[in-house]
């Protein structure tokens, strides 16, 4: 019989070799005390770098790794989006690879969900390490989206939420086959 998946972690892989180990050892060690069970969906973007070669590495050490690789580089967006189709948990969690997004937050975002009663949580980052042009630049690009789309975006919401499987379904319906997940989440319109 099929296990049934609580949890799912949905990260988009790309040029981040060595840096694998840390995430998972990372989200490990955040989930030890987590009862459910999970599984962990690193979509590889088509990496450059020994990333896959590294993601093959872990998955036969790690049985709740679940990997998949792209013909070539489609981009965030399409990465996070294949992984939710493949995502089987009641609770979705799509965080970025490299561990700006805390691991260690996905219990208490849960926690805050179940006692809010909400249907989607959103990290918003207090700091960003991303270099100045990336920040201006995304800052930037978000006001333009809002100004556009008639949407507040926040720019300091990235990857990082967790999501019940109701909006990861509405989200699957969706016909756009070029995805702005961001946006696609705020249009869907779930508390």
């Amino acid at each position: 019989m099929e296990k049934t998946f609580f949890l799912s972690l949905v990260i988009a892989v790309y040029n981040e070799g060595e840096g694998l180990y840390k995430l998972v050892e990372r989200i490990q060690s955040s989930l030890k005390e987590y009862e459910g069970n999970y599984e962990v969906i690193l979509i590889d973007d088509r990496s450059p770098d020994n990333s896959w070669e590294i993601l093959c590495e872990l998955a036969a050490q790690h049985e709740e790794l679940k990997i998949v690789r792209f013909i070539r580089n489609f981009g965030q967006h399409p990465a996070l989006s294949a992984g939710m189709k493949l995502a089987r948990g009641e609770y979705v969690v799509l965080m970025d690879c490299d561990l700006q997004d805390e691991p260690e937050n996905i219990i208490p975002m849960y926690e805050k969900m179940k006692a809010e009663g909400k249907y989607i949580i959103y990290a918003k980052r207090k700091r960003r390490k991303d270099p100045f042009r990336k920040r201006f630049t995304s800052k930037l690009y978000n006001k333009l989206l809002s100004i556009l789309s008639g949407m507040e975006v926040d720019p300091e919401i990235g990857t990082f939420r967790l999501m019940h499987k109701v909006v990861v379904d509405s989200f699957n319906k969706l016909p756009e086959n070029r995805r702005y997940v961001g946006g696609l989440f705020y249009w869907l319109g779930f508390d």
